[in-house]
């Protein structure tokens, strides 16, 4: 008997095994749902569930503290002197202006900019949560596992940007595909929130077709928003990305590897919470497997959400190698497409989830919950800290120096301390993206070598970084360091060329002209006695 023929019978035994364990394990799964069904059957278990799921999501709003890419969004819309200055802003960002100007528009009616952020964020959290726990196709537990996961309840309700506007606009129009207007009101809507929403929008136009209703106008509206979406962010002929790409291999390994949270959205370094960290590898990547077989799973048999799943996770690959590496929540949005095509299929009278979607949404919901007890335990981002002891200190007129330049973000926004950008002789409040940092100042060396040069030309100054300074030089001396947040960054501040006359020194502007953020409306915790 040759050696293939033997092995056949021990792998169809291990097969069998593996399936029988698998069965056990899916059997273990329908008998959990089916009682907690029967729970969340009685209807005053479902209201309390809902009102403690409204409560958990507005609260977590009310108490998040913004990161840089919301205080960018939130400086550029409100400190633009014209709209024209704000549109041209925006070129140097790839973001579409509809975000912008909510924002703009909440400032004026609510007289505080600084809530803007947590109003905006509120209001299209209650659009979104009251679409899914009221007007969701799914069961009652599957709706509020939806409403609870880390992806809705925190990634894009909580944390306030143009993804929370966008998120809402994409469950609303599949709240009311069988209401066409006002679906296609949302549909039209998506390109003016994000780039990938807009190839959101162009697969709910693809499936508008491919049901047969594509009418005449409402794809023209929706391709001159497109139109007018591309033209405002048009990128400026000096603009430089953030991040650069990484080559096919380690591109592809970053992909991947940010990926795999959408099977298992713990963001943390081994057991310590850290947002837009993937889980750790072995777990990421059964994660990953995990969420590729949900995904088969419920695209099995239908080609065109098979084609749109796939075609959004090849775009993003070849995005995050020909662009920038698209960070973890950017990725979540295949997440998001997978959930609405269910979404539209159920609604369409087909055969509810199946046991193993309805398990990714516990995992999401379990995840969700976890990821707001951080958020309770610990501030996402501590700039208001770290203002705290700048103002402790008394050195919030001095001359101060920020890198990376997008460090100080959140300390400027609340101080109105204008920085100045390592190897450039220009200060910001908010970033533009048109400064590409010398190799050189990224390596210690050569930072150490621009905070010389400033110092004998200026006198004594001020840095603050979230990099760590190994065996920094004597006239570099460290007084402050304030731990990280949630999202991992920290904030040192140091003094250079202590022995030094203070520097006097005054630069232009590197972003050109700006209203100053009103610092008596600025957030300021209590200091410290």
């Amino acid at each position: 008997m040759s050696h293939t023929t033997f092995a056949e019978p021990q792998t169809e035994r291990l097969h069998g095994r593996a399936g029988t364990r698998l069965a056990r394990v899916e059997e273990c799964m329908v008998g959990l749902f089916d009682r907690l069904d029967r729970v969340f059957a009685r209807d005053a278990a479902w209201a309390a569930a809902v009102a403690a799921a409204l409560t958990l999501q507005f609260t977590l709003i009310f108490h998040h503290k913004p990161w840089l890419d919301e205080w960018q969004a939130l400086q550029i819309a409100v400190q633009s002197p014209t709209l024209a200055e704000l549109l041209h802003n925006l070129r140097y960002e790839g973001h579409p202006p509809l975000w912008y100007l909510v924002l703009r528009c909440l400032a004026t009616i609510l007289g505080n900019p600084f809530i803007a952020l947590p109003m905006a964020a509120a209001i299209f959290a209650g659009m979104t949560q009251g679409a899914i726990l009221f007007a969701a196709p799914f069961r009652r537990l599957d709706r509020l596992m939806l409403a609870t996961s880390e992806l809705v309840l925190f990634e894009f309700m909580t944390i306030s940007r143009s993804m929370t506007m966008g998120c809402a606009f994409a469950i609303l129009a599949i709240a009311l595909w069988r209401r066409g207007r006002w679906s296609w009101l949302f549909i039209a809507l998506l390109p003016l929130c994000d780039f990938l929403f807009g190839v959101i929008s162009l697969a709910f136009v693809y499936l508008r077709w491919r049901e047969r209703r594509l009418a005449y106008v409402p794809p023209v509206v929706w391709g001159i928003s497109g139109v007018v979406s591309a033209w405002m962010v048009r990128p400026m002929p000096d603009i430089v990305p953030a991040l650069g790409s990484k080559g096919l291999l380690l591109g592809t390994a970053i992909w991947a590897s940010n990926l795999s949270t959408l099977g298992l959205p713990w963001q943390g370094i081994a057991f310590r919470p850290e947002w837009n960290s993937p889980p750790p590898l072995l777990f990421g990547g059964l994660a990953l497997g995990a969420f590729i077989a949900v995904c088969w799973r419920e695209t099995r048999g239908r080609r065109d959400d098979a084609l749109l799943v796939g075609g959004m996770l090849a775009l993003t690959w070849v995005f995050s190698l020909a662009v920038y590496p698209l960070a973890i929540r950017h990725l979540m949005l295949v997440a998001l497409l997978l959930v609405l095509l269910v979404w539209r299929r159920v609604a369409a009278g087909e055969p509810m989830p199946s046991v193993g979607f309805r398990s990714w949404l516990l995992v999401l919901s379990a995840c969700g919950l976890a990821t707001s007890v951080i958020a309770f335990a610990m501030p996402f981002h501590n700039a208001e800290a770290a203002a705290r002891e700048i103002d402790r200190l008394g050195l919030r007129d001095k001359d101060w120096m920020t890198f990376p330049q997008s460090s100080a973000q959140g300390i400027s926004a609340l101080t109105g301390i204008l920085f100045e950008r390592t190897s450039d002789s220009c200060v910001q409040d908010f970033v533009r993206w048109n400064h590409s940092t010398d190799k050189r100042t990224e390596q210690p060396d050569g930072l150490y070598r621009d905070l010389a040069r400033k110092m004998k030309s200026d006198g004594r100054f001020y840095l603050v970084t979230d990099r760590y300074l190994p065996h920094r030089p004597s006239f570099v001396e460290q007084i402050a360091e304030i731990p990280a947040g949630y999202d991992g960054e920290f904030f040192g501040l140091y003094v250079v060329g202590k022995t030094l006359p203070e520097s006097t020194a005054r630069h232009p502007r590197c972003n050109g002209p700006a209203n100053p953020l009103p610092p008596d409306h600025a957030p300021r915790p209590i200091r410290n006695s």
